[in-house]
């Protein structure tokens, strides 16, 4: 029986064990040694292709169980071997006909490739790596990223072939069309999404305003690699930057911690191309920057998840720096958070808000003077909790109460900038609580001090 037939077989199966059966025979029997042409090797490949049958998952979970979904992933591993087999032994053709060949293949292993997915097996994901990269060496490729800048056809051809897929809510119930519209963009760069961006956008925006936090995870990873390649001025054209930016901003309420760690530093790469540097050099108001700054201080302190704050008080130091003096303007908000975290977090979001203070001293000193005698009893007071054994430094590790106690200590040294008396005010303090045992605390503060 040659390769042809083969095939013609297992696509005439449609049960999976059936097929899977058929599929192991293929790959034990010796029909690639025969000659194939570069149109049996298509044939072959298309028909394969098509064999694998993908579960879907509308909801965000799959509704196929888990006796189907392990034999389709393990039939499409088996198919991605025998492909790369096909391949070894018609390679000579293949970069000839790439444009037909690279746009089915990506169809089937984008789909198991993609890390966000629930139901593809490392096995299925290690072969489909193997098979993408037989094709990228033979054509004398590093990366899939750098060959869809060489050849955007592919990505044309590829993104034509899963389109029908895309259109409205049908991306849920397609699991392949939605991974590898996924995988093509991630691997594409700022030229090939430049041309294409006005095609990809709906589909991306409608991802991010799922409420799947998965779908929506997926949108928002999307977005933050267009804010990344695709040039400021072309996402500014007829107000895209501000679609994406709402959409973002509209994903605040969520309350989903799997959410917001990828949402936060997308919506913050988002502002500087909303609002430029010039209109902060002019003294312009940055009503974009303030909205968002306010969000990110209410929702931190409405949250009462842990996970939540951590992620927030991440981001708080960056748009901190983004906005710059205009950040005074919020300095009441601010004090509350800072108290009201300080209190309440664990120690590696309180090393974050400490982080936060120096930031802030970075960014508005002149403006700090008020400010500094309550933010330097609010770092000392919470030092001194950590050293009396509260209640977060059971649960931590010497290595984050040593972080925590660093960024205390560097926050501290900013504000002694400002007011040199207090600095010597609060060396003094440590000095007269040694029962406390802060003597190697003010000594490490000392030594900032110095410096």
């Amino acid at each position: 029986m040659d390769l042809k037939e083969t095939v013609e077989e297992i696509v005439a199966n449609q049960q999976l064990t059936h097929q899977r059966q058929l599929l192991e025979k293929a790959l034990n029997q010796n029909v690639y040694a025969l000659p194939v042409t570069w149109s049996e090797t298509f044939y072959c490949a298309e028909k394969l292709l098509n064999v694998i049958c993908l579960p879907a998952d509308e909801y965000g979970e799959t509704r196929a169980s888990d006796k189907d979904i392990q034999p389709s992933c393990y039939n499409a591993s088996l198919i991605c071997s025998i492909l790369k087999k096909i391949l070894e032994q018609d390679c000579h053709s293949m970069e000839r006909n790439y444009e037909q060949l690279v746009p089915l293949i990506l169809t089937t292993c984008a789909p198991l490739l993609t890390s966000i997915n629930l139901w593809s097996p490392a096995r299925c994901n290690a072969i489909s790596s193997k098979l993408i990269r037989c094709v990228l060496d033979e054509l004398k490729v590093c990366t899939m990223k750098s060959f869809i800048d060489e050849k955007p056809m592919i990505f044309k051809d590829t993104f034509e072939r899963i389109l029908k897929d895309l259109v409205g809510e049908a991306w849920k119930k397609s699991s392949r069309a939605r991974f590898t519209f996924v995988y093509l963009i991630l691997n594409a760069g700022g030229d090939v999404l430049t041309e294409y961006l006005d095609k990809i956008l709906p589909t991306v925006l409608t991802m991010t305003d799922d409420v799947v936090p998965r779908h929506a995870v997926t949108g928002i990873k999307c977005i933050h690699h267009i804010l990344k390649e695709v040039p400021a001025g072309e996402l500014r054209y007829r107000g895209r930057i501000n679609v994406l930016h709402d959409a973002l901003l509209k994903k605040m309420h969520c309350q989903e911690a799997t959410v917001y760690a990828p949402l936060l530093p997308c919506l913050l790469s988002s502002l500087p191309c909303i609002e430029t540097e010039m209109m902060k050099n002019r003294g312009c108001s940055l009503p974009n920057y303030n909205r968002c700054f306010d969000e990110m201080l209410s929702i931190f302190n409405l949250s009462s998840d842990q996970n939540v704050k951590r992620i927030f008080a991440t981001s708080l130091s960056t748009i901190v720096s983004q906005m710059g003096i205009e950040v005074i303007g919020h300095m009441k908000a601010i004090l509350a958070v800072l108290e009201y975290g300080f209190d309440t977090c664990d120690l590696i979001t309180v090393s974050y808000l400490s982080n936060m203070i120096s930031e802030l001293v970075n960014v508005a000193w002149l403006r700090m003077t008020s400010h500094t005698e309550q933010l330097t009893a609010l770092l000392i007071k919470t030092l001194y909790s950590i050293k009396n054994d509260d209640w977060r430094t059971q649960n931590s590790t010497p290595s984050q109460i040593t972080r925590t106690e660093d960024s205390i200590a560097e926050a501290l040294t900013k504000l002694t900038v400002i007011d040199a008396e207090l600095g010597v005010e609060i060396l003094t303090l440590m000095e007269d609580e040694g029962r406390l045992n802060l003597q190697a605390f003010a000594e490490k503060l000392q030594r900032n001090m110095t410096v």
